[in-house]
Parts: structure tokens; sequence; C-alpha cells
């Protein structure tokens, strides 16, 4: 086992990209005798894999903000010694170490950009993962049982089977509400599409972070539900929902890949990474009038069944298509021999 520390520069200490770090740094364990993950120190630092400790480092509120930019840097670049590898989720963390030589750089986006200007940014300086592309095959983690592993299709079909179809369906935002995402376009739907008769009800699970309280009041006024945080996901995707996930800008979005493997059918923006989980056309809105159309043809219980399950479909053969385990631990093996 090498001697070096393996570093994972986590953007955030919540969502995909936490998500992701926790199951890279099990995988870095099987290479590193240390393995730490850098999370922003503006928020309690989370609890992460067993052995794997999790420190706070300053990290800038904002691409724009230049100083704070420039002083975690050099405070970032600062704790880094001669032998240490760093694994960094996306170009934005990426800069805070540049030129750090010991480096992998997983980039969340389109295989185009993976092989075009990303690889080119980096060249000679990091080595250039594509996530979304490769597509992570998550296994089981301690603190998330049940969750992006291995063995969630096989549950998840099994969930599907169990499902009782509703003459109308209920619209389902899954994951956190934050400014990536374009949750005002959500309330929009539910208000048109039960003011419609399209639908029955909304519900929201997943928490608001500050700067979108009004949104959640305006939820609240509209009587959607506000299911909070849900651990039992398995269960809450067992029931009949339209899942949508609306936003600015995506890399891979976790919360729709868990639906899509529960064989329900989603509504989501028209982005790289979404195109690459869902495929067809027909299921992507990036305004009311196209979420409304994309909505009626889900509005009978057939239409849903036979959308959830071509959507699975596609998916899975898209997941057995790549092996990111396989590369990542190539990747650490090397550089942990070095």
């Amino acid at each position: 086992m090498s001697s070096a520390r393996l570093i994972i520069l986590a953007e955030s200490a919540s969502g995909g990209v936490w998500e992701a770090s926790k199951y890279d740094a099990m995988i870095a364990a099987e290479f590193f005798p240390e393995v730490e993950i850098w999370v922003p120190d503006r928020t309690p630092a989370p609890k992460g894999p067993v052995g794997v400790q999790v420190v706070p480092v300053p990290f800038p509120r904002r691409v724009s903000d230049v100083p704070a930019w420039v002083s975690s840097r050099i405070a970032l670049r600062g704790r880094l010694h001669k032998r240490d590898v760093v694994h960094v989720h996306g170009l934005r963390a990426y800069s805070m170490i540049a030129p750090y030589r010991r480096c992998i750089v997983t980039y969340h986006g389109a295989r185009r950009a993976i092989e075009g200007g990303v690889a080119r940014l980096c060249r000679n300086s990091a080595l250039v993962l594509a996530s979304m592309s490769a597509f992570h095959a998550f296994s089981v983690l301690p603190d998330t049982p049940g969750r992006w592993d291995l063995a969630w299709y096989p549950r998840a079909e099994l969930a599907s089977r169990a499902r009782q179809y509703r003459e109308l369906p209920r619209l389902l935002w899954l994951g956190r509400v934050s400014s990536q995402k374009r949750f005002d376009l959500f309330v929009d739907l539910a208000e048109a599409a039960i003011s419609q008769g399209i639908v029955a009800g909304a519900a929201v699970a997943g928490s608001f972070d500050p700067e979108c309280s009004g949104l959640e009041e305006r939820a609240t006024l509209l009587g959607i539900e506000l299911l909070g945080v849900v651990d039992d996901v398995g269960g809450l995707l067992s029931d009949d929902w339209v899942v949508c996930l609306f936003s600015h800008y995506e890399g891979r979005p976790f919360s729709v890949e868990e639906a899509i493997l529960a064989e329900l059918p989603v509504i989501v923006s028209d982005l790289p990474g979404n195109r690459l989980m869902v495929g067809d056309s027909k299921f992507f809105a990036d305004d009311l009038c196209a979420a409304l159309r994309a909505l009626e043809n889900l509005r009978a219980p057939a239409q849903r069944r036979a959308a959830g399950a071509s959507l699975a479909t596609h998916l899975v053969k898209v997941r057995s298509a790549y092996d990111y385990r396989a590369r990542l631990a190539t990747a650490y093996c090397s550089l942990a021999a070095e």
C-alpha cells in the first residue's frame, strides 16, 4: 500500500457530490493508508465513511468572489504535501489546487466536453475521469443503506411490481431545493396540473436551502405536501408518482436515476446529463407548456407503466456499458504506486 495520502475535494457536504465523494473514498481506502474528504467550512462537517476523516477547509461561496477564491486557493495548497494525491469533482474544485500534479479530476458532464475542452484544460497536470459517461456503480455505504448501490435495481423492480396505480398520478420533487434548481417551474406545473385535473396532488421529498424559503412558502400555500428528508426512499418510490427535476444545470442527477430504476416516469430539463439517462425527448421540458404536454402523455396508468418500464430498460443498458469503479481503481492504483 502507498505511503501517500488521498484527499477528495468536495465542493458540497450534501447532495450528489457528497455521495460520490464518499463512494470514491471507500475505493481509495484499498490503495491509500490515509483518506480524507475536504468540505467547505461554512457548514458543519457531516460524518464520512468508516476510517475516512472529514476536514472542513475554506471554500469561496461563488466563482465570482475573486478575493475569497484566491485566498482559499492559497489556504488549500498550503495544506497539501508533496506526495498527496488529490481527487476533485469538477473544474471549479480543480481550479482550487491547479496546477497540482498528483490530481484526478472527475468531470460530471457530457462526453463531448470531456473529450474536448476539459481534457485540454487539465493536460499534463491531472488525470481526467468521466463520471457522466462512466456512470458510477455505487456500492452500499455504511451510513446510507439502500441508496445508489448495485442491489438497488432488483429492489426497485420489486417495488414497481407492487405499485398500485391510481386513476390520476401525483407529482414528486425528489431531492434538495436550491438555487441550482428551477423549483418555481415545478410549483407552476403543480398548480396548473391540479387545477386542470391532470394530477391528484404534488409533494416534495427533500430540504430547502435558506435562499429558497419564498418558494417553500408558496408551495405550502398551494397545498403541495412537504415531506422533508425521506430515509425510506425505496418505500417512497413504490407509490404512483411522476418525478420532476427542473434545473439550470446538472451533472448526473442521482434522484432521477433512482426514480427511473424504480420504473417511474420522469419529466426533466433538457440538459446533457439528463439526455444520457432519459434518452427520449418526450420527457424533457424547459417551460410550463412543455411540462404540461409531457404530463398529459402520462395521465393514464397504462401510459405511466409503459413509460417507467421503457426508461428503466434504457438506463440499465447505459449503466452496464461502463465500469467507473474499475477505472477509478486503476487510477488510484497507478498514483499510489508512484
